[in-house]
Order: structure tokens, then sequence, then C-alpha cells
């Protein structure tokens, strides 16, 4: 259940980077996170509570690139390099979501490897 909330602060940190200013819409970024917390506790481990993870970490994901990749195109040097490893990072979670998804026993998972070298 900590997945949504890492990756919601990767967003943050990603708009922190390119300097994006908070408002108050940015407060909504909590609301999906929140409403899986009830589910998980009352159901833990149910296909809705799962799929619902994943659905939140693309989006977190995928918003994360696209404002990386705009500071990166208005010339912000860390979010060249940033926008490059979230990319490469984006890739093994896909590869761990479609593993998760067939329920292959033998299945490694590498994001967390992945992510755990991206930090250091």
């Amino acid at each position: 259940m900590a997945i949504p909330w890492e990756v919601l602060a990767v967003l943050m940190f990603c708009r922190a980077l390119v300097q994006k200013p908070v408002s108050r819409w940015t407060l909504l970024l909590v609301v999906p996170p929140i409403a899986l917390l009830p589910m998980y506790i009352l159901v833990p481990g149910s296909d809705m509570v799962v799929f619902g993870g994943i659905a939140v970490m693309f989006c977190y994901f995928l918003m994360a690139i696209c404002v990386l990749a705009r500071g990166a195109l208005r010339g912000n040097r860390d979010a060249q390099i940033v926008v490059t490893g979230l990319s490469v990072l984006l890739v093994f979670v896909i590869r761990d979501v479609v593993v998760v998804i067939r329920a292959d026993p033998g299945g490694i998972l590498l994001t967390r490897t992945t992510f755990s070298s991206f930090l250091s």
C-alpha cells in the first residue's frame, strides 16, 4: 500500500525540481491514495485494490514524466537528467506489472532494485 504514496512523493519531487507552483488543486493528488487506504484495510489483497494501486502508480508516474519533460524542454538541466532516469524506471515498472498480472511464480520483480539504485 506504500507504493501510491512513494510515487506521489516522486511526483511532488519532480514538481519541486522544475519549480512548479503549489496550488489548492495540488492537494487533490492525495485523494486517490487516501481512498485506497480503507479498501486495503477492509479487503486486503483484493483485485480492486491491487489494480487501483497500479492505476494510481501509472497516472502519477506519467504526470511526473510530463512535468519533467516540460521542464527539460525549457532547458532545466536537472529535469533532463531525472526524466531520463524516470523513463527507464517506468519501463521496469511496466515489466513488473506484466509479471504480476500473469501471476508468474518464477518472475523476478526489478522495480524496487532499480528505484533504489536510481536514488543512490
